[in-house]
C-alpha cells in the first residue's frame, strides 16, 4: 500500500496505558469497580498516575454516564467524580485543577458555601446528575478515574526504553509474589521481566541499585516440566540469554527467580513462587512504528498471509475515514487469523468489527479502545475475514495495525 514520506518523527504521539483505555476524544479513563469512600477512591486514583475524572461539557456527561451504566462499572450507587465544594472560598473545583465551566447537578446540590459545608459529589446512573453526599468520608461508591491524554514520544508509553535494545523496563519498589508482581506488570501492559542480555540484566541491576532496592527484584522465569529442570519466561519469549549465580538453577529451592541487585553480577536465583515477597520488574518490547504514514485511502487489495493492515493515516492521530478490507487465505489454508500488534481508538465512537468470510455479518469481534494489544482473532468458517472499520471520532488516537496470518 502507498505511503506518505512524512516521518514519524514529526508527529507527537498520544497514549494511555493499561489499566485506562481511550474512551472519547483520546483521552484515558479508568471504570474502578471497587467499593470505596470519596477519599479513598481519589487515592486509588493517584496511584495509577490518574485523577477522579471531571466533565466539562454535555457530551462527555453522557459519555461517562454510558460507559458506566452497564459498562465496566455498573453499580447502583453511582460512582464518585472529582468535583468538590469548598466551604471557605463557597466555590466548587475539580481535583485535577480544570475550570468548572459545566455542571449537571440533581436537586438541591447547587449551592456552595459555609453553610453547606465541604461537599463531594458523585453521578447518579439513572439520570446523569451529580449528587452531593454528606457521607463522603465513609459511604462507599465506584469511580472513574482520568489522565488527560499527553505528547509522548516514547515507544515505551510509561515505561523505560533500554538504550541499545527494544525493550522496555519498569521496576516497582513494592514487594510483591510473583502472581500479584505478574498481575500489576499484565496491567501496564507487561509481564514480569524477560531478560535476553547483559545489557537489559545490568541496567535493571543498576536501575535497582539506584533505588536502594538491595535485596533482589522478582523476574519472569520460571522452571516447569515433569521434573523441573525447563525454563519458560512468563511473556513466552525463547530462554536465550541466562545470569544464574554459581550452583543455580535449584529447584528445590523454588522454581521461580529473582536478580540479586546487591551483587555486581546481578545474578539470578532461586525463589519460592507465592512465597518470595520482594520488589518486581516488568519488561514488554519497544513498539516499532513505522517510519512514514499510512495514506488517507481506503484499500483496493485484499489481503493474505503475512501482510499488515493499517488504518487510514496510521499512526497519525485525528483520521476520520471508516474502510472495510477483505482477508483471503491462500489455497489450502483452512482458516485465517489477525493479531492485534496496536491498537488504538475512542471506545464511545470508533469500532473495528470481524466478521466470518466476505460477505455476510456473522460477528467474531468487534474492538473499540486501546486494551487489545497482542490478542488474536481467528476464523472458523473457512479461510476468509471482513473487517469493518467505523470512525466517527477519530480525534487524539492513532489508529491500529493487524497482522494477518493463514492457517494449515
Amino acid at each position: 500500500m502507498l505511503r506518505s514520506a512524512l516521518m514519524l518523527s514529526l508527529i507527537a504521539f498520544l497514549a494511555c496505558t493499561p489499566p485506562y483505555d481511550t474512551w472519547w476524544d483520546g483521552r484515558c479513563f479508568y471504570g474502578w469497580m471497587g467499593q470505596l469512600s470519596w477519599t479513598q477512591a481519589a487515592a486509588n486514583c493517584v496511584t495509577d498516575s490518574g485523577v477522579l475524572t471531571s466533565i466539562h461539557s454535555a457530551q462527555e456527561n453522557a459519555n461517562a454516564r454510558s460507559y458506566a451504566y452497564g459498562g465496566p462499572i455498573d453499580q447502583g450507587r453511582g460512582y464518585w467524580i472529582g468535583l468538590r465544594c469548598n466551604s471557605t472560598t463557597s466555590k466548587f473545583y475539580w481535583e485535577d485543577g480544570t475550570a468548572v465551566e459545566y455542571t449537571n447537578f440533581g436537586v438541591d446540590t447547587t449551592a456552595c458555601n459555609a453553610t453547606t459545608g465541604d461537599l463531594h459529589f458523585y453521578m447518579s446512573f439513572n439520570d446523569g446528575k451529580w449528587y452531593n453526599d454528606k457521607d463522603w468520608s465513609w459511604y462507599t461508591r465506584a469511580s472513574i478515574c482520568k489522565k488527560n491524554y499527553r505528547p509522548e514520544d516514547s515507544i515505551c508509553e510509561e515505561y523505560d526504553l533500554v538504550s541499545g535494545t527494544k525493550t522496555c523496563v519498569s521496576i516497582y519498589s513494592a514487594s510483591k509474589t510473583t502472581t500479584d508482581g505478574e498481575k500489576r506488570c499484565v496491567s501496564t501492559g507487561g509481564h514480569l521481566g524477560s531478560i535476553h542480555d547483559n545489557t537489559v540484566n545490568d541496567y535493571i541491576r543498576r536501575t535497582a541499585v539506584s533505588r536502594n532496592l538491595l535485596d533482589g527484584v522478582l523476574i519472569g522465569l520460571k522452571q516447569t516440566g515433569s521434573n523441573g529442570t525447563a525454563l519458560t519466561w512468563n511473556d513466552n519469549t525463547v530462554v536465550d540469554y541466562t545470569s544464574f549465580n554459581k550452583d543455580f538453577p535449584n529447584n528445590a529451592l523454588g522454581q521461580c527467580f529473582a536478580m540479586q541487585t546487591g551483587s555486581i553480577a546481578g545474578n539470578w536465583v532461586n525463589v519460592i513462587c507465592d512465597k518470595t515477597t520482594i520488589p518486581f520488574v516488568c519488561t514488554k518490547p519497544a513498539y516499532d512504528f513505522p517510519d512514514v504514514f499510512e495514506t488517507s485511502n481506503c484499500p483496493t487489495q485484499n489481503y493474505s498471509d503475512g501482510d499488515m493492515i493499517y488504518s487510514p493515516n496510521f499512526p497519525k492521530s485525528d483520521n476520520k475515514n471508516g474502510c472495510e478490507y477483505l482477508i483471503v487465505g491462500p489455497a489450502g489454508a483452512k482458516n485465517v487469523q489477525v493479531e492485534v500488534i496496536f491498537f488504538e481508538t475512542n471506545r464511545c465512537c470508533d469500532t473495528l468489527t470481524m466478521y466470518e468470510g466476505v460477505a455476510g455479518d456473522k460477528k467474531i469481534a468487534t474492538l473499540a479502545g486501546s486494551t487489545y494489544n497482542g490478542n488474536v482473532y481467528k476464523s472458523s468458517q473457512g479461510p476468509a475475514m471482513r473487517l469493518v472499520y467505523n470512525v466517527q471520532s477519530g480525534a487524539h488516537v492513532r489508529g491500529w495495525q493487524l497482522k494477518v496470518t493463514a492457517q494449515f
